[in-house]
């Protein structure tokens, strides 16, 4: 197993302590580190994370001001969810070059228009992935190059359809409400921008 020396991280001056890191498993999507820690309280310990690659999550919204989602399975918790096209940072992409790919990839569309709304950290008890969510605009259709593990189908929805859907009490995706969080912020902003 690949061992490395934590000494001196951030978590260290917020009161942890790492003594030794060991990678435990590793597969092309993620891996996963055992940390042996001294806690805040001053006890050892052990903390495992995740590592992944940066992910994006795409608020792409046409010249209605619709928003483009996708219906998605999520195997791990066995259910569709409506979500916004996302995807993994491949290695050597930046978020933004990701983020064109797998809107094209998802949905078929183009962007003339992108603009970062911010980023996230989706899960920060266990992973260390950051999530950077950009606004789309100016869409241009095409045909969606899904790949055999996705069972994607894109949809538009008014923005009125979509908080109804979030307080209808179904279950949503993390990312889903964090990121419409964002375009809620930026809209927001826009509309007071025109106003003064």
């Amino acid at each position: 197993m690949d061992l490395y020396d934590m000494t001196g991280s951030m978590s260290e001056a917020m009161g942890w302590t790492t003594k030794k890191s060991e990678r435990v498993y590793e597969n092309p999507w993620f891996s996963v580190r055992k940390d042996s820690v001294i806690q805040p309280d001053g006890k050892p310990g052990e903390y495992f994370v995740v590592e992944r690659a940066g992910a994006v999550v795409i608020v792409a919204e046409d010249d209605s001001e619709n928003l483009v989602l996708v219906y998605q399975t999520k195997y791990p918790v066995g259910k569709r969810l409506l979500e916004f096209p996302a995807g993994l940072v491949e290695e050597g992409e930046s978020p933004l070059d990701t983020a064109k790919r797998e809107l094209k990839e998802e949905t078929g569309l183009s962007a003339g228009s992108w603009e970062s709304l911010g980023s996230l950290y989706p899960s920060a008890g266990m992973t260390d992935e950051r999530e950077y969510v950009f606004l789309a605009r100016d869409l241009t259709e095409g045909k969606a190059q899904l790949e055999g593990t996705e069972d994607i189908e894109a949809t538009r929805m008014s923005l009125g359809a979509i908080r109804e859907h979030i307080v209808s009490g179904e279950e949503q995706s993390g990312f889903f409400l964090a990121a419409f969080l964002l375009y809620e912020e930026r809209k927001r902003r826009e509309a007071v921008s025109v106003s003064a």
